[in-house]
């Protein structure tokens, strides 16, 4: 986990982005806490904070970005302060968020960077867009991925999913 980082995981559709991101958010251990939403154009900034004090179990403030914002901040400090863990949001085909949302995930992630971790997961190129955005900028950790071989992918498998039979392909 790259604290004080975007984390920004890049590749071209059905490289194992998610399957990347769902194996991070199962490994996870309490006092740890994972939070993964799935991106389209309609998702607001709003609708990010409202998820993720849904999943901290905050009360509802309406539409006071701030006030939120202040809420989400102050317990994820105390999920690290209190129970020494950490909160981890990734976000799914965030190529999707309009420019104006990432910048404001970019300053979300400037403000508690040692308690609230940030992960996008993106197609390649997707790193100009985070370039492009206002300063101040929150650095930013990109891993490219790069495809298993046909036996390094048959082993991943079994060894993920024991239950389930597999064919070649």
């Amino acid at each position: 986990l790259y604290s004080e980082l975007l984390i920004l995981v890049c590749a071209e559709k059905g490289m194992g982005k998610t399957f990347i991101a769902k194996s991070l958010f199962a490994s996870r251990e309490a006092p740890d806490q994972s939070l993964m939403l799935e991106a389209d154009f309609s998702f607001s900034y709003l609708d990010i904070l409202h998820n993720i004090a849904q999943f901290l179990d905050l009360a509802d403030l309406a539409d006071d970005v701030q006030g939120i914002e202040q809420q989400i901040l102050v317990q994820c400090m105390q999920i690290t302060e209190e129970d020494q863990g950490s909160v981890l949001l990734i976000i799914d085909q965030a190529e999707q968020l309009s420019d104006g949302v990432l910048d404001n995930i970019n300053q979300l992630a400037l403000l508690a960077p040692s308690a609230l971790h940030i992960m996008l997961l993106a197609p390649l190129g997707f790193e100009n867009k985070l370039l492009a955005l206002a300063e101040p900028q929150a650095p930013f950790h990109m891993m490219d991925i790069e495809p298993l071989a046909e036996d390094e992918a048959e082993i991943l498998l079994l060894e993920q999913f024991p239950e389930k039979e597999w064919e070649a392909e």
